[in-house]
C-alpha cells in the first residue's frame, strides 16, 4: 500500500521519496521501449490512474450510478455486460448519508449480490478536499483500512466535499491537485467526482471549467420525463468516447418500514438493453410533472441551505402547500405523490419527501 506521497506539514507524516513527483526529461526512445496497455477497471468505461466526472441535475441518477459501481467494483460482477476487474471501492460521502445504508440494502436485492465481506468503505463525513490536510486524511485513512490500493474511489459530491468557491479558478484547481496528488496518483485509482450541472447550462458541470480541463473522462447523466436515464460520455481524453448506456432507476422494498407504517424503498439503476419501451419514455402526467418540478426545486433550496454531512431532505407539508399554490388540491397532490414514489423519484418518510438519484 502505497504511503502519503509527499511531506504533510505534521510531526508523524509517514511521507514516501518525492523524487518521482519532481521536474524531469524523458528521451523518446526511452518512452517507446516499454509502452504499457491501459489498465481498464471496466473495459472503455473506467480506468486506473484517473480523474474523472459524472454530472448531471439533482435526482437524475448519479449517486445510484457511483454507488453501482463502487459495489460492481467490490464485488467484481459484471456491469451493463462488461466486464469488471475487482478491487476495493472507497466512497466519500457528503450527501445522502442517512440512505446511503438503504441504497446498499437495494442494490444487493436488486442484484442478488451479497455485500457483507466486500471490500468497500464509506466516509463518515464529508471531506474539504480543496484544504491540503483534509485530503491527506482522506488518504490517510484509506490506508488504514485496506491492505491493497482501491481501484475506484468516489467523490460524491464536489460540492459537499469542496469547502471553498467552486467558481474560483485557483480553488478550483487546488481541489483537482489535492484529488490527484493524494488519492489518483498515491493509489494508482480511478477517482470519480460526482458533480451537479449548473442551473443555467444544464449541459456541463456547475462552477469554475478547470473541472472540465482538469479531468481525463467525464460522464453526463441525465433522466428523462419517463424515467429513461442515459449515461454519455462527454470526454474521453486519451480513448474513444464508450457507447451511451441506458437505465432506469427503479424504487425497490427494503427490510423495515417507517413510522408511519409505510414500506421503505430505495433507488437502483436498473440496466436496459435492446429496445426501450414505449411505457419508460411515456411522458409524466401534467399534476405529476408540476409536483416534481416544485419538490427539485425544494430539494436544490435545501442542499444550498445544509451544512457538511447533513441530510438534504424537504418538509412534506411545505411541498404541498406549495403545490397547492400551483393548482393542485389534496386529491390532485396524493394521487400525483403515490405516482412518483411508485417510479421511484421520491421517497417520503418521517415528515419529509427524498429527491431519489
Amino acid at each position: 500500500m502505497t504511503s502519503a506521497p509527499r511531506e504533510m506539514p505534521v510531526a508523524d507524516s509517514d511521507a514516501a521519496d518525492d523524487s518521482k513527483h519532481r521536474f524531469g526529461l524523458v528521451r523518446v526512445d526511452t518512452i517507446l521501449q516499454d509502452v504499457p496497455p491501459p489498465d481498464w477497471l471496466i473495459p472503455g468505461f473506467l480506468e486506473r490512474v484517473t480523474t474523472a466526472t459524472c454530472i448531471g441535475p439533482p435526482a437524475h441518477g448519479k449517486s445510484a450510478h457511483a454507488i453501482d459501481w463502487c459495489c460492481r467494483m467490490a464485488t467484481g460482477t459484471a456491469w451493463h455486460g462488461h466486464p469488471v476487474k475487482q478491487s476495493p471501492a472507497v466512497y466519500v460521502c457528503g450527501e445522502g448519508r442517512n440512505g446511503i445504508a438503504r441504497r446498499l440494502q437495494a442494490w444487493q436485492a436488486f442484484n442478488d449480490i451479497p455485500l457483507t465481506g466486500a471490500p468497500f468503505a464509506i466516509s463518515t463525513q464529508a471531506a474539504h478536499l480543496t484544504v491540503e490536510m483534509q485530503a491527506y486524511e482522506v488518504h490517510k485513512a484509506i490506508v488504514e483500512t485496506f491492505d491493497d490500493s482501491p481501484g475506484l474511489i468516489v467523490v460524491d459530491t464536489l460540492a459537499r466535499n469542496f469547502g471553498a468557491n467552486e467558481n474560483s479558478t485557483e480553488d478550483m484547481q487546488r481541489f483537482i491537485d489535492h484529488v490527484d496528488y493524494y488519492l489518483r496518483d498515491a493509489f494508482q485509482a480511478c477517482v470519480l467526482i460526482v458533480h451537479h450541472t449548473g442551473h443555467a447550462a444544464g449541459d456541463r458541470g456547475r462552477g469554475s471549467s478547470a473541472l472540465f480541463a482538469g479531468v481525463d473522462t467525464e460522464y453526463h447523466i441525465k433522466k428523462d420525463p419517463g424515467g429513461l436515464v442515459t449515461l454519455h460520455c462527454t470526454k474521453m481524453k486519451d480513448h474513444t468516447e464508450p457507447r451511451d448506456e441506458l437505465m432506469r432507476l427503479k424504487g425497490i422494498e427494503v427490510p423495515g418500514h417507517d413510522h408511519y407504517g409505510n414500506p421503505i424503498t430505495a433507488p437502483v439503476l436498473e440496466p436496459l438493453d435492446g429496445p426501450v419501451s414505449a411505457a419508460l419514455t411515456r411522458p409524466l402526467g401534467k399534476n405529476q410533472q408540476t409536483a416534481l418540478e416544485i419538490v427539485l426545486d425544494l430539494n436544490d433550496l435545501a442542499l444550498e441551505k445544509a451544512g457538511a454531512g447533513e441530510p438534504v431532505r424537504v418538509s412534506i407539508a411545505e411541498w404541498r402547500q406549495k403545490c397547492s399554490a400551483a393548482g393542485l388540491d389534496r386529491r390532485r397532490w396524493t394521487e400525483a405523490s403515490n405516482g412518483l414514489q411508485s417510479l421511484g423519484k421520491i421517497r417520503m418518510e418521517g415528515g419529509h419527501v427524498y429527491v431519489t438519484e
